[in-house]
């Protein structure tokens, strides 16, 4: 209780400095209009209009990026936790007689864990955060639209993903099709 507590509590003040810079940024914008109305001069308010829009695309990545690292930790604490599992597992294995599953899928089982760390920290990430991107640039400019190439890359990203997870499974009910119960006498002839 005493973790779920402090854990709320620094998403509150992590959250909180992102709401009170929003409202500065609300503030400030509000304080641009009332200026652009006195002076009547159209440059001086797209000036002040794309430095607020700057502002909230670094705060929007800077967002992003907390939320990807948040992932990264998850990712590797699952990964541990995996690697750590492995042992029971493979004990488990091995007491039923299985001694050659055991022997041929560790390293399978190890290299499946290690694969999809490295894809989804070097390749799904960096391909969502390029996606990002190109949606914010194609927000800026009128002139230079990069949604379709966004949404290719991102469909890419999840594409791979699902295509990872498709394989992993695959070679999970390999390893099951693999193991023979001693009911259907797989192990005898005939």
């Amino acid at each position: 209780m005493k973790g779920f507590l402090r854990y709320f509590l620094y998403e509150i003040v992590e959250n909180g400095k992102l709401l009170a810079t929003l409202m500065l940024l609300t503030l400030f914008c509000l304080l641009l209009q009332t200026i652009q109305n006195a002076f009547e001069n159209q440059v001086v308010s797209k000036v002040a209009y794309a430095i607020v829009y700057v502002m909230l695309i670094i705060i929007a990545l800077k967002s992003f990026q907390l939320a990807s690292s948040y992932v990264l930790e998850t990712v590797e604490m699952a990964k541990n936790f995996l690697i750590a599992l492995l042992p029971l597992l493979l004990g488990l294995l091995a007491s039923l007689g299985h001694l050659v599953t055991i022997s041929f899928f560790h390293p399978i089982i190890i290299f499946l864990i290690h694969a999809s760390v490295f894809i989804i920290s070097k390749i799904v990430l960096p391909l969502f955060l390029i996606s990002a991107i190109l949606q914010i640039v194609s927000t800026i400019s009128p002139e230079y639209k990069a949604t379709k190439l966004a949404n290719l890359i991102k469909n890419i990203a999840i594409s791979l993903m699902g295509d990872f997870v498709n394989c992993v499974f695959r070679s999970y009910l390999c390893a099951g099709s693999c193991q023979c119960d001693s009911r259907w006498n797989c192990n005898e002839d005939g």
